[in-house]
This record gives structure tokens, C-alpha cells and sequence, in this order.
């Protein structure tokens, strides 16, 4: 009966993790530095970087968002904050929708 249990606690797992929903937007910018982060009291934050250029495709904004409520948000400003406070470069991955995209990942060099 272990084992059963096992399995079906296994599967039940894997079921999750397999359809847990991703961002997974695609598109980075290229390498800048974090010029000012401004947050708001619905708990965004508006981070202004120093290019809009992108990794690859035309420009796109200097002006991105972290949005309140998803669940890495705080991770996510703890690592912009943290490559601004140490002078880091970051790229950010995001949907490139114009100003103030949502940033879905960090890179920090």
C-alpha cells in the first residue's frame, strides 16, 4: 500500500508541476543599468532603465513594470533593487508591449 501511495503522490506532483501556468515572454534587453525603480501604493514598481534597445528586434521602452500580485513580484524588485544598488547591468525579459511592459524575469551581470 506504501508504494501505491507513493506513486499516486508522485503523479499528483508531476500533474501540478506539468501544468502550472509559465511566463515565459522571449524577449530580453539588451544589457543597461537600472537609472530609477518607483513604486506605487497598489504595490507595483516602475523601473526606468538607461536603453531601450532589445537583444534582438527594434526598441522598445525605458519604462517597464514589476506587477503587484504575481507570485515572484518581490524577488523580482529585490533583484532590480539590488543590481541598482550594487551598479550592476540586468537584462530584462519581458513582452515588449510599449511602456511600462511587465518584466517577467531579471538577469543581473
Amino acid at each position: 500500500m506504501k508504494k501505491l501511495g507513493k506513486k499516486i503522490l508522485a503523479a499528483s506532483v508531476i500533474a501540478v508541476v506539468g501544468f502550472a501556468p509559465v511566463a515565459n515572454a522571449g524577449v530580453f534587453t539588451a544589457k543597461t543599468n537600472v537609472v530609477s525603480v518607483r513604486s506605487y501604493v497598489d504595490g507595483s514598481y516602475f523601473v526606468t532603465v538607461a536603453t531601450a534597445a532589445m537583444k534582438s528586434g527594434p526598441n522598445c521602452t525605458t519604462v517597464y513594470k514589476v506587477v503587484p500580485g504575481l507570485a515572484g513580484q518581490k524577488t523580482i524588485i529585490a533583484t532590480i533593487l539590488t543590481a541598482k544598488a550594487s551598479g550592476s547591468q540586468v537584462e530584462l525579459e519581458t513582452t515588449c508591449s510599449g511602456w511600462g511592459s511587465p518584466i517577467t524575469s531579471v538577469v543581473v551581470y
